[in-house]
């Protein structure tokens, strides 16, 4: 990147207050968002945690571009080591990704950031792998628009000929770019602490369990009644839409401004390794409060197979929508589903129907972030003042919207966390199955973007 040309116009979205736009708002009343120019590549790197929407280290970040202009970025957590060894399937990995995405005719940009240091490696670290990725760009045809590592004691760029010297963070620090981000008191999280639980309102999550234990009696009431004259069918379609009202009222709830976001830490980078995530301009989300006894039915219901799958669905959705598929597929098929493939099964099949299978089907009908974000904003509330046992359900939620919003790292903890509590549980295990790829709704809408955009 050379310093003394404007290379991009990196964009900064609205501030966070200003963006919680209803949804089907039209796009003129939408607020514009704030071009940052970069004519160095210190400011260049100032502009990265905003544009990504978090700080990470030991990352690559692989920032796409739209003519001159900044756009979508790519994270991939760095191999073990620049060994041939490790190396080789990172590297696969990311040419993969630029070839689904086309991104890589685009001259993105790459950054490569690590807790290493100038001074334990006596030169630049991971320059070795950098090296590599140049040379993998110069194979497919690629021209990088820059190529630069951050470490934890300076920076230094790739790129362009020269001595590859260290050079002090103070300039990415003491950058315009920087100061105009701190100036509107813009706040980045650390990927480290992305999904992290608030805590809890002890006064909340005593309500929470009183309205827990209500729901619970009255279940075990109308089981001492005698069965139901109601048809199977019906039986399960009323069950259905009990499930996707509640999960309809507690997702459409209207978001309140966000929370103080949290100092970022240094600690960052601590997202389980050897994942290809794809990620950017995700920060964590509004915070949004459910009445407790709306909150408490969310918990109740996404414990049950059908519920949790009901509230999935109807969060892709709307609860109509879910409805009126149970009515055209049989809601027998909903309420009897196999949550994964059992031995001998075909995906595809009337037999090989399952919950991982139609949530990978349904991967390209990922709705807007900000419907997403609200529904990481109430199941994180919910998770937070849920009691102890009840909490594995709502992590796998959590962790199928953070995998459906793009922060698959994120996801991968979350369904981590959920498995910690319990190991066997059987819709966590499949979550964290269908976390392990990037969801295509990503690949396929950054390759849209870039194609618009040419």
């Amino acid at each position: 990147m050379n310093p003394l040309t404007p290379v991009s116009d990196p964009v900064i979205p609205p501030r966070s207050g200003a963006s919680a736009q209803p949804p089907g708002a039209h796009e003129r009343h939408a607020p514009s968002p704030e071009v940052l120019r970069c004519t160095t590549t210190a400011d260049f790197l100032a502009a990265l945690p905003v544009l990504a929407g978090f700080t990470a280290e030991n990352s690559l970040f692989i920032v796409c571009f739209e003519h001159n202009r900044g756009g979508n970025v790519m994270r991939v957590n760095l191999p073990e080591s620049d060994e041939p060894h490790d190396t080789k399937d990172f590297l696969d990995l990311v040419v993969s990704l630029l070839r689904q995405t086309g991104a890589g005719s685009g001259r993105p940009a790459v950054v490569i950031t690590t807790n290493l240091s100038f001074a334990e490696t006596d030169g630049v670290p991971r320059s070795r792998l950098a090296h590599q990725l140049k040379r993998c760009f110069r194979r497919e045809g690629w021209r990088l628009r820059e190529l630069a590592v951050v470490a934890s004691d300076g920076w230094c760029g790739l790129l362009h000929g020269g001595a590859a010297v260290a050079r002090p963070l103070s300039e990415i620090q003491q950058s315009h770019i920087s100061a105009r981000v701190h100036e509107q008191a813009r706040s980045v999280t650390d990927l480290a602490s992305m999904g992290a639980l608030p805590e809890p309102d002890i006064g909340r999550a005593a309500s929470i369990e009183f309205h827990l234990r209500e729901l619970q009696q009255r279940r075990l009431a109308r089981s001492t009644h005698p069965a139901s004259s109601m048809a199977r069918e019906d039986r399960a379609l009323l069950k259905i839409r009990q499930a996707s009202r509640v999960a309809e009222a507690c997702f459409a709830a209207p978001a309140p401004a966000p929370l103080p976001a949290r100092a970022p830490s240094r600690s960052a980078g601590a997202a389980a390794g050897g994942d290809a995530t794809i990620e950017g301009s995700a920060s964590q989300p509004p915070s949004t409060q459910v009445p407790d006894r709306l909150l408490a039915k969310l918990i109740d219901t996404v414990q049950t197979q059908t519920g949790w799958l009901v509230c999935v669905l109807t969060a892709l959705t709307r609860s109509e929508f879910v409805v009126d598929v149970a009515h055209e597929t049989g809601a027998h098929r909903i309420t009897d589903i196999h949550v994964d493939s059992l031995p001998g099964m075909k995906p595809g099949t009337k037999e090989g129907w399952n919950i991982r299978y139609l949530l990978t089907s349904l991967a390209h009908e990922v709705p807007p972030k900000e419907k997403l974000r609200r529904v990481i904003a109430v199941v994180t509330d919910a998770l937070a003042h849920a009691p102890e046992a009840l909490r594995p359900s709502l992590f796998a939620v959590l962790a199928w919207a953070w995998w459906a919003v793009g922060m698959q790292s994120v996801a991968a903890r979350m369904s981590a966390e959920g498995l910690s509590l319990a190991p066997d549980h059987e819709v966590l295990l499949m979550v964290s199955q269908l976390c392990e790829a990037p969801p295509s709704a990503h690949l396929l809408g950054l390759r849209d973007d870039l194609a618009h955009a040419a």
